[in-house]
C-alpha cells in the first residue's frame, strides 16, 4: 500500500454523471464552499483543494429509481465534517435533500469513533457525511496516518464542512476486489 502525505497530493479527478451538470456542480460547490465552477464543452468542473477536481457530465437518465448504496456499481462522494449532527440538521432543513437514516458511530476497530450518514442529492445521487474523531482507533495500532483535515471551510454552506474525504464504489465481493 502507498501512503501519501496529504490527500490533495493523491486525488486528481473524480467524474460524476448527472442529469444536469450545471445544477449538480452548483449544488456541490455551494455545499463544499468552492470559490469557482469551470465550464468546459461537455462538463462542468469544481476545483477542490490544490489539485483535485470533481467533473460533472450531463447525460440522459432513464426513468428508474435512484441507485441504492448496495447496488453493484453505485458510486458516492463523501464530505468530511467537524460536527455531523449540525451538518445533518442543515441538510434536514433543505427541501431538496433527503438524509437516509440516523448517524451511525463505529464502536470499535481501526475507525472507532468515526460517524457517518448518507443523503440523496436533489437529482438522487448518494453522498455521505463523515466525522472523524480526534484520535481514530488505528492511531493506537500504527504510526501511519490518513490525512484528516481539521479546519472548517468558512465559505461552505454545509456547516463544519472540511472537504472531500473519499469516493466509494460498490463491488460484489470486497475481498476479491482487494486481492486483484
Amino acid at each position: 500500500m502507498t501512503v501519501t502525505a496529504n490527500v490533495e497530493d493523491a486525488l486528481s479527478t473524480v467524474g460524476v454523471t448527472v442529469p444536469d451538470a450545471d445544477a449538480a456542480a452548483n449544488f456541490f460547490a455551494s455545499l463544499l464552499g468552492a470559490n469557482r465552477v469551470v465550464r468546459y464543452p461537455g462538463r462542468v468542473s469544481v476545483p477542490i483543494g490544490l489539485s483535485g477536481v470533481v467533473d460533472f457530465v450531463s447525460a440522459d437518465w432513464p426513468h428508474q429509481p435512484p441507485p441504492r448504496l448496495v447496488d453493484i456499481g453505485t458510486n458516492h462522494l463523501c464530505f468530511t465534517v467537524g460536527d455531523i449532527e449540525l451538518a445533518v440538521s442543515y441538510l434536514d432543513s433543505r427541501s431538496d435533500v433527503t438524509v437516509l437514516g440516523d448517524v451511525i458511530e463505529v464502536p470499535e476497530g481501526p475507525i472507532a469513533g468515526n460517524k457517518w450518514v448518507y443523503f440523496r442529492s436533489p437529482w438522487g445521487d448518494l453522498f455521505e457525511l463523515q466525522q472523524w474523531p480526534e484520535e481514530p482507533g488505528y492511531f493506537h495500532e500504527t504510526q501511519a496516518r490518513l490525512h484528516h483535515r481539521r479546519e472548517d471551510i468558512a465559505s461552505a454552506l454545509l456547516p463544519t464542512c472540511r472537504g472531500l474525504d473519499h469516493t466509494g464504489y460498490s463491488v460484489p465481493d470486497l475481498d476479491a476486489a482487494i486481492a486483484r
